[in-house]
């Protein structure tokens, strides 16, 4: 527990006994340390962040902690990263992303987007939450051979094979207008336990939820918006051949293959991702929720009689 304490005196300034507060931080303190070993562990880059704010306008940020894995990708030894501002630490000039962060710190509510991060040459997929007012945490994942893939593959067709093949995402190839399934990689097969002919004698929602908006109702109005109106991306809660739930990350894209149009689905396997959000958030919350009910204990000490008299908080503090 934390004890603090001010004197007593008497109408002649004489200090005639102690009056103190006792704090039962058990629970923070155990809270405290899940969460240091969960954002220790996390596989994904993480770092928590506080808002610099200027005349009520947000101007940088201020690095406060970050784990093992941000140091991995971003190449950034956390001697140098904590403490650092934003606009210095990355060699910017400026704190990248500001405009996103500000508004997760100021509104908490999580966003996530996806970035080509040019002081490190990789591209990041973003999630960002507000652990408390004016600070914002990030959790991140390198994407950089997925993007390559997507790029290589519908730009192309020579190489189309080989990369679908070897994908290590989910690759689906859709007829566009139909919507139809058309192929499937390898990865599909293995992911899903079906081979390649009974999957494209399957709608989409017989390997889905399917239960809106995981339904194959929602996956061709999908399809018709990436062949009609430019690439789509959203989250899609998949089912495998023995009724295992599998988040995915799927991207739309529209391509020429063998002259016939085409939509291109790159399924990449979120479970970890949602996993290590939902923890994130879990221990942020038990955290928060240790500090808000922290219990306080109070005692008063008389030195002229030395008489000590503990509230009945202080007791249950101290165990009697």
């Amino acid at each position: 527990h934390v004890s603090n304490g001010s004197p007593v005196r008497d109408e002649t300034g004489t200090v005639t006994g102690y009056v103190g507060i006792a704090r039962d931080v058990t629970e923070a303190k155990q809270a405290e340390k899940r969460f240091r070993n969960f954002f220790e562990n996390l596989s994904a880059g993480s770092c928590l962040d506080e808002m610099i704010y200027e005349n009520g306008r947000a101007v940088d940020y201020r690095i406060l902690d970050v784990n093992p894995a941000y140091e991995t990708v971003m190449g950034i030894s956390r001697e140098k990263a904590v403490g650092a501002l934003g606009s210095q630490v990355y060699g910017l000039g400026e704190a990248p992303f500001l405009d996103k962060l500000e508004r997760v710190a100021k509104t908490g509510v999580p966003e996530r987007f996806e970035a080509f991060f040019a002081p490190i040459g990789k591209h990041l997929d973003f999630t960002v939450s507000r652990p408390g007012p004016g600070m914002f945490s990030t959790v991140f994942f390198d994407i950089t051979a997925q993007k390559q893939a997507e790029h290589s593959l519908v730009q192309s067709e020579k190489n189309y094979r080989d990369i679908f093949d070897n994908s290590s995402d989910c690759i689906f190839i859709h007829d566009a207008v139909t919507g139809a399934i058309v192929d499937v990689n390898r990865t599909t097969c293995k992911t899903f336990g079906y081979s390649v002919e009974e999957i494209k004698r399957l709608k989409v929602g017989d390997f889905s939820l399917n239960r809106p908006p995981y339904t194959s109702a929602e996956a061709l109005e999908w399809i018709r918006k990436a062949y009609m109106e430019g690439p789509q991306r959203f989250e899609w809660l998949a089912k495998d051949r023995k009724g295992r739930l599998i988040w995915f990350e799927s991207k739309l894209l529209h391509a020429q293959i063998g002259g016939k149009d085409r939509v291109l689905v790159f399924g990449s396997n979120i479970d970890d991702r949602k996993h290590a959000e939902k923890e994130l958030r879990k221990s942020e919350e038990l955290l928060n929720q240790a500090q808000e009910i922290a219990q306080l204990g109070s005692y008063l000490w008389s030195i002229g009689d030395d008489g000590l008299e503990w509230s009945r908080q202080m007791f249950a503090i101290a165990g009697i």
